[in-house]
């Protein structure tokens, strides 16, 4: 069992470096233009920005770049309030801890609200990512597949740099 799970996730991995080695076709529309300038880039991908990036390997359309955008910017809108509240709950978590006898009613309350605040951050960041996927053609949903199989894999990707293969 264990073997086959292996097996399942180095065929990942060769379809991973199969699919980078194939976006490095995104390479020459990131180096192409300079956005800020308009001239000739060559520069590396960190200086781009991830919208930049995630339109250049999926190929995506003027539109659909600009979709995204807009699905990221609600999203980010959406989360904003719910993450401060997040953080406020564990500031109050972490002096109560801190205090000489916290209240365990209070400590109980305060971590099912934190909880119940990070289930709903979860929901918003799905639904973006859905909305995103329906708007792609069925191969960039392809390419996005491939590339979520890519970032399971991705924890053992480590472990050959430490040994050196990589």
């Amino acid at each position: 069992m264990m073997r086959r799970n292996l097996l399942s996730r180095w065929v990942g991995v060769v379809s991973v470096f199969a699919l980078l080695l194939g976006a490095r076709g995104a390479a020459p529309v990131l180096a192409a233009v300079d956005p800020a300038s308009g001239t000739a880039g060559g520069e590396s991908p960190e200086a781009y920005s991830p919208i930049q990036i995630v339109a250049a390997v999926l190929k995506l359309s003027d539109d659909q770049a600009h979709t995204l955008a807009q699905i990221l910017a609600g999203k980010a809108e959406s989360i904003g309030p719910l993450s401060q509240q997040i953080q406020q709950h564990e500031q109050q978590i972490g002096a109560l801890l801190g205090g000489d006898s916290p209240d365990p009613a209070q400590l109980g309350r305060l971590l099912i609200e934190t909880r119940a605040l990070q289930a709903q951050v979860q929901t918003i960041a799905a639904a973006s990512a859905s909305q995103f996927v329906s708007v792609l053609s069925d191969p960039q949903k392809q390419t996005l597949g491939h590339i979520r199989q890519a970032s399971q894999v991705c924890p053992v990707v480590p472990a050959f740099a430490a040994v050196g293969v990589l």
